[in-house]
């Protein structure tokens, strides 16, 4: 299939998102906020505040493999650019007559997560 070309009236946006994850190759992609809304009420039960819990961004694909992908565990982390994301989601789809196709589902983290093991003395 070839790429889509705008003809004629509002140019609207096209394609899915590049996967970031190396050695695959996006089909499909999707782009949530994720988090839990809480409204709190006064005494009459009118709106009176707007909360959100857990607070973040979701991502997933549907994707082709190369022969020579690496599966990933849930947790591993992934960084798209410069925010980091852990694995969610990570199934693999295999057919006798079609290619690899994985699911990924990629959600942030708090950006002062470590590695662990990961050395964060900076005294040397």
């Amino acid at each position: 299939m070839s790429a889509m070309e705008h003809k004629l009236g509002t140019q609207l946006a096209t394609g899915a998102t590049a996967s970031p994850v190396p050695k695959t190759h996006s089909q499909t992609a999707r782009r949530a906020a994720g988090g839990e809304l809480r409204i709190i009420h006064d005494e009459t039960g009118a709106d009176l505040a707007v909360y959100v819990t857990d607070p973040h961004s979701e991502q997933s694909f549907e994707a082709v493999m190369e022969a020579d992908a690496e599966d990933k565990e849930i947790g591993d982390p992934v960084t798209v650019n410069n925010t980091k994301y852990v694995v969610t989601q990570w199934e693999v789809n295999e057919v006798n007559d079609d290619v690899k196709r994985v699911s990924i589902g990629l959600r942030t983290v708090d950006a002062t997560l470590t590695v662990p093991g990961a050395s964060t003395n900076t005294n040397t």
